[in-house]
This record gives C-alpha cells, sequence and structure tokens, in this order.
C-alpha cells in the first residue's frame, strides 16, 4: 500500500533501478568526433573508420591511408590521392587510361564538394594497380583517388566516406 506523498519516492526509485538495468538505460550523447582528419592546402577530408593516415608515399602523392598494416605491401587496403597538372586535357582520358582493357568508366558521376568526377571500377585483385578510382579536375589540375586491396577487401565504403566529407580548401 503506497501511502499519500509517498507515490513521487516510488516512481523516482523506479525510474532509478530501470536506470541500472539492461536495456533500460539512457542513450548517452555520442562522444564528441574524434574522426582524424585529412587535411591539405587544396582539400580536406575524414579518414574512414579503420582506416589511419600515414605519410605519403610519393611527391605527387597528396594523401595516403592505409587499412591494418604498416605499409602499402602488408595492408588490406590503400586509399591515396594524386595530384598533379594533367598530362591529358580531359578527365575521361585519365579515367580511361585508369580503367585500362579489364576495367570501366562508370557512367553515373559522383559530385566532390560540388564538382562532378568520374568513377572507375578495374578487376585488380593487388596493390600494384587500383581497384576503384575518382578522377576530378579542379583549377587546372587533376586529382586521382586511388583505392587498391589485395585482400578482398570492401573499399566502396571507405571511398564513399571520403567523398561524402570531402571539402575544397579555397
Amino acid at each position: 500500500m503506497v501511502l499519500p506523498g509517498q507515490a513521487g519516492a516510488i516512481c523516482l526509485m523506479i525510474v532509478c533501478i530501470g536506470a541500472a538495468l539492461p536495456g533500460c538505460e539512457q542513450n548517452p550523447p555520442p562522444p564528441p568526433s574524434t574522426a582524424a582528419l585529412v587535411s591539405t592546402s587544396e582539400f580536406q577530408f575524414a579518414v574512414p573508420p579503420g582506416w589511419r593516415k600515414v605519410p605519403p608515399d610519393r611527391d605527387k602523392t597528396a594523401a595516403m591511408m592505409l587499412l591494418n598494416g604498416t605499409s602499402w605491401q602488408d595492408a588490406d587496403g590503400i586509399i591515396k590521392v594524386d595530384v598533379g597538372n594533367p598530362a591529358k586535357t580531359d578527365p575521361m582520358q585519365h579515367a580511361m587510361t585508369l580503367a585500362g582493357a579489364d576495367g570501366r568508366v562508370l557512367e553515373e558521376r559522383v559530385l566532390i564538394n560540388g564538382l562532378p568526377a568520374i568513377q572507375v571500377e578495374t578487376k585488380s585483385s593487388d596493390m600494384a594497380r587500383p581497384r576503384h578510382a575518382v578522377v576530378v579536375q579542379r583549377e587546372g589540375k587533376i586529382y586521382l583517388i586511388l583505392a587498391a586491396t589485395a585482400t578482398g577487401t570492401e573499399l566502396t565504403g571507405a571511398l564513399n566516406h571520403m567523398i561524402d566529407t570531402w571539402r575544397w580548401v579555397d
């Protein structure tokens, strides 16, 4: 039997006990973002979850990330951004070269922070050639986003994460 004036205390006690039981806890606020950011003088993007940024391996490489491993030779995946002055005047020519005989240039374009980009897929199963590539031209430079794996690792989620978080630096 609940005496007058005790109903509030009982409700408070039930709420407190419920918060301690599994499945009854309140959803805590999400932790602040700790995602690593790749930032250059020309662009920035968030490193995909599970990936880590590493120093670039070449002068033309502006950003490089690995999935596991300590170098591209022992990683499960690599994504890098090469930047340069275009040897070919048309980004489609770059895409077709990347596709090679066994790859394809996708009809669907993606937007990289508002700029249309060309997607490429190949049948590559090693780290020597990208499995996926994105080609975009901006202010007279060509940007090649290249993703490769030798282990069959799924790369499209990480690539899409980069594209979704990509921002041009003005």
